[in-house]
């Protein structure tokens, strides 16, 4: 099993992973970072204004090789 960090860019930045996780493969590692990053979304919303994430997972070696975004637009319509 190899080592893989899953990276959060937030409104804040860059949000680096310094343990990581083992995984079998590397889509073992982009499942993973898709199914966290609504539970990362949810910790960020905190307010009306909407929401705009990323998760970057990278290889022991640093190199990136996945990306998922998510984004929330909210407002009022009247």
């Amino acid at each position: 099993m190899a080592r893989y960090y899953i990276d959060l860019i937030n409104g804040h930045g860059l949000v680096l992973d310094d343990v990581g996780q083992e995984f079998t493969s590397r889509e073992s590692a982009s499942r993973e970072a898709v199914h966290v990053l609504p539970e990362i979304a949810l910790d960020e919303a905190k307010d009306d204004a909407g929401l705009s994430i990323s998760v970057k997972v990278r290889d022991e070696s640093g190199q990136y090789f996945f990306e998922a975004n998510l984004s929330l637009v909210a407002r009022w319509l009247d």
